[in-house]
């Protein structure tokens, strides 16, 4: 879509795949799935979910550029988890509060010796600005937490303006809300035409993914669209 494109995309998916080595590339250079890899489709969606949003938080970046970033990322998932179900929040605003959560303690956390014992000999040590460290984290967010559907993003002429956590992320941060009972109606419809249309009735986040493995979305809004079409 606007924020993340195709190739993005599958950039991502290559390299979770490598690092939670579900595959890996043979003596013949051909990419074959691991044992852990032929398990992943049957694991629940949230055990998948937890297990990418935390490669996520430790993922390093090349030549020590990741050095405070690692932790500021997990300084946002904190903001973020106190947030919880309250709504929307300015984009900016949780990655400027988590760079300054993590600038306050650098004392405490002993940052300034750390730092100087990892790159002492290296030529060219990484260096970051105030402005960058919150550029990098908002990039973060969006080729990240939005990717994994953790959060929805508010757009203003194509311009991130608002985030909030979706309902798996939500519960992948554990925070703690309360269940929705819904109208006693079934979340599901298909009509003759074959299209499916999933009405946001509860928890329906199972169903949507079970969904998108072998029917089309043509919408996503407050109610979801699907195609079953004849090949799938």
């Amino acid at each position: 879509d606007i924020l993340v494109g195709r190739d993005e995309v599958l950039a991502t998916i290559y390299d979770l795949s490598l690092a939670l080595e579900l595959v890996q590339v043979g003596d013949d250079r051909i990419l074959k799935i691991t044992p852990d890899g032929e398990a992943w489709e049957g694991r629940e969606l949230l055990d998948q979910a937890e297990v990418i949003y935390e490669q996520f938080l430790a993922e390093r970046a090349p030549e020590g550029r990741d050095f405070h970033l690692r932790k500021i990322r997990r300084l946002l998932a904190q903001r973020l988890r106190r947030i919880g179900s309250n709504g929307w929040r300015p984009f900016s605003e949780l990655p400027f509060v988590a760079r300054n959560d993590y600038l306050s303690d650098l004392e405490d956390e002993g940052i300034k010796e750390r730092y100087r014992n990892r790159f002492q000999y290296t030529y060219d040590p990484p260096k970051s600005t105030l402005p960058g460290l919150a550029a990098e984290l908002e990039s973060w967010i969006l080729e990240r937490l939005f990717l994994l559907g953790l959060v929805d993003i508010g757009l203003c002429e194509d311009r991130p303006v608002a985030s909030r956590l979706t309902e798996l992320g939500l519960k992948v941060l554990g925070v703690q809300v309360e269940e929705s009972c819904g109208n006693g109606l079934a979340p599901l419809v298909v009509n003759p035409d074959f299209e499916v249309l999933v009405f946001p009735e509860g928890d329906v986040l199972v169903l949507v993914h079970t969904l998108d493995r072998f029917a089309i979305r043509t919408k996503s809004e407050e109610v979801s669209h699907y195609r079953i079409l004849k090949d799938g």
